[in-house]
């Protein structure tokens, strides 16, 4: 007989696979909040329950601090930690893949490997929901001018006191401004004709060398003027509308390892305009989508999962049903930019920053414009704010900034604020329940008044101070929360 033969081990590269696993009170507090629904203006829970499982684990990798190249599964595993059926997993799969949170795993297990969201992604996806929700070329330059200059002026901050590369190829649009929150705004603008990255001026060079000797003041005027210069030479090329020919990349799909389902997506929202998605145009039945678009049937069912988790697209039954174009709501592309802000770890204070920023100036803008028929309303919830507590008190807090945003007009903006607004209030729900020394309600409902004394008055330095009561005490606030222990609160809107 002969030697019994032993195998020999050999070292395992197979990938550690995440049990992952209901963040139940993380999703069931960010769901249910009467704040984030003020934000979104629609409760979560009214999507489908694809939308609602993908939302659910992405609160699941939040709480495991969003594992890039962990592995989660199999997916008949997770399709049973969610209560949901492997079909409903599949297209919750789908549509994390389509945001760039994770992949789908090949094989007979499935499950998914968590990816790192991109910025450039997220921001092409927050600039077709601007272009579908009917941004106008006069909403885009208006927002430039107010992010550019604090952005670029952030960026010459950072430059001062970090040793970061200036790219002199173009404008350091990303990891020079140092805060993802107006990287991402920045970026969302830059996918508009007329962006810093694609139109030169005669100030491009003095605003780089600005932001290369780390001149935050010069370069904020000098952004200024470089936009003046880009405002001219896109008005005498294209006028007040956008280029007939001007197509955005509509739905994320550069990765190789996404699906078909994605790219047709991608072309079928490439296509789309606001003048069709307002009138409700009928793209037609399944199989015309399938045959104009050269996909099967079942990519084409798939592809139109993921448009309807975009909000731009709904399916309809019966005579006269089929593939109808709609308006996505301001919930849609807030779950988009979530994972790229959950996986870049942005800061509370960072976020802060941004929406701090962008509240102050919009406060301001709207202090000089006349109040119309909003005058009644922000007296109401003046008055309203008299004594108010709790909840009650950040409704109606809520309630005043919606209105200011409403009167400045600009959707782009009003976007931009719902998607930061809304992440925090995602993120940080579960603390609201989470005592602290000091009751700020009360200084709270001093600024709104402030802000809406200032608004109604024409006093933009008034309505100023209100904002600056508003962030300071918030601040303070947080740092009692952060004295308690490591979580954080939901703020400001």
């Amino acid at each position: 007989m002969g030697q019994p033969h032993h195998r020999l081990s050999i070292p395992t590269t197979a990938p550690v696979v995440l049990a992952l696993n209901p963040a139940v009170d993380r999703t069931a507090a960010w769901m249910k909040t009467a704040y984030y629904a003020a934000i979104a203006t629609e409760l979560e829970d009214e999507a489908g329950l694809g939308a609602i499982t993908a939302a659910a684990i992405e609160d699941a990798l939040v709480e495991h601090g969003w594992p890039v190249n962990a592995v989660c599964g199999p997916e008949g595993m997770l399709a049973s930690n969610f209560n949901v059926s492997v079909r409903l997993a599949r297209q919750a799969f789908r549509i994390l893949e389509t945001r760039g949170a994770c992949r789908m795993r090949r094989g007979p297990a499935g499950g998914l490997v968590v990816q790192l969201p991109q910025r450039v992604d997220a921001a092409r996806a927050l600039a077709s929901h601007m272009r579908w929700t009917g941004a106008t070329p006069a909403e885009v330059w208006a927002a430039r001018r107010l992010i550019e200059p604090m952005a670029l002026g952030l960026a010459a901050t950072n430059r001062r006191h970090l040793d970061l590369p200036l790219d002199t190829g173009r404008l350091p649009l990303g990891s020079l401004v140092g805060n993802p929150c107006f990287a991402l705004a920045l970026d969302s603008l830059e996918q508009f004709p007329g962006g810093l990255g694609t139109t030169v001026t005669q100030v491009r060079k003095a605003l780089r060398d600005a932001v290369e000797r780390g001149d935050d003041r010069d370069a904020g005027c000098l952004a200024m003027a470089d936009l003046d210069a880009r405002v001219a030479a896109y008005a005498q090329a294209h006028g007040a509308d956008w280029p007939l020919h001007h197509a955005e990349q509509a739905v994320n799909g550069n990765d190789p390892h996404r699906n078909l389902a994605t790219a047709v997506a991608r072309r079928i929202g490439a296509d789309l305009r606001h003048d069709r998605c307002r009138d409700h145009d009928r793209l037609g039945s399944l199989a015309d989508l399938a045959e104009r678009y050269h996909a099967s049937l079942s990519v084409m069912v798939e592809a139109v999962r993921i448009l309807e988790d975009l909000g731009v697209v709904e399916s309809r039954r019966g005579r006269g049903g089929g593939v109808v174009l709609s308006v996505p709501s301001p919930a849609c592309v807030m779950r988009l930019v979530h994972g790229f802000l959950a996986a870049s770890r942005v800061d509370r204070l960072q976020c802060d920053d941004f929406t701090d920023a962008l509240n102050a100036a919009v406060i301001e803008q709207a202090a000089t414009l006349p109040a119309g028929g909003h005058a009644r309303g922000l007296d109401a919830t003046a008055h309203g704010m008299r004594g108010a507590e709790g909840g009650t008190a950040m409704l109606l807090y809520l309630e005043m900034m919606r209105t200011v945003y409403d009167m400045v007009g600009n959707s782009v903006l009003h976007t931009l604020i719902r998607c930061f607004a809304g992440h925090k209030t995602r993120v940080y729900a579960r603390d609201v329940g989470i005592l602290v020394r000091h009751d700020h309600y009360p200084e709270l409902m001093l600024a709104g008044q402030t802000i809406i004394q200032g608004v109604l008055a024409r006093d933009p330095a008034l309505a100023r101070q209100g904002q600056d009561i508003t962030a300071a005490t918030c601040r303070m606030v947080q740092s009692q929360r952060l004295a308690i222990g490591d979580r954080r609160i939901v703020g400001s809107i």
